[in-house]
């Protein structure tokens, strides 16, 4: 059936497009809107990303998942598209500035509420933090990404996990009583 669906997708079929919209759609928009952060931006690279892909679906070769295969052209997309958008702060990091995430409070944070603080990262140290948290990828993997120095891309991360340790102190003294 996958294969049926991208032939049709290729050949523009309206049918075919439209559920791949409303199959697809949801995750790659969450994954927009955790890059983007902000709900305009977001929807403006989800709809470059569909037309971008649409366009591109002849080079899905059928080995392993056409859903992480998507996950990944729509990352690589919005690293590109965000490369041209971001001023990138290239202020040096000091040594030895490495800072806790593994705290067991982190725990106590609802998932919405750690979604809503990276969202709310400006948008070097989201995409950053993006990259590193999430993906999993490496410092000098991520500066090639994104045509930075790597101790630019440290720098953009631990001020990215600096603001996140704040929202979490403030969290955790608000919620100190219900917790």
């Amino acid at each position: 059936m996958e294969s049926t669906l991208l032939k049709a997708c290729q050949s523009k079929d309206s049918e075919a497009l439209s559920y791949f919209y409303q199959t697809f759609g949801p995750m790659l928009y969450g994954i927009c809107l955790r890059y983007c952060g902000e709900e305009a931006s977001a929807q403006d690279a989800f709809h470059d990303f569909f037309l971008y892909i649409i366009e591109r679906l002849h080079l899905y070769k059928g080995k392993g998942s056409f859903q992480s295969w998507l996950y990944r052209c729509c990352v690589n997309f919005l690293i590109n598209y965000l490369k041209q958008k971001i001023r990138w702060e290239t202020t040096p990091l000091e040594e030895n500035t490495e800072i806790e995430m593994e705290d067991e409070s982190w725990s106590l944070v609802p998932l919405e509420t750690l979604y809503e603080w990276v969202k709310a990262l400006p948008d070097g140290f989201r995409t950053v933090f993006n990259l590193r948290a999430i993906e999993g990828y490496d410092y000098a993997a991520i500066a090639q990404m994104l045509g930075i120095s790597e101790s630019s891309v440290r720098s953009q991360y631990h001020r990215a996990r600096k603001q996140l340790q704040k929202q979490l102190k403030k969290f955790l003294h608000k919620h100190h009583a219900t917790i």
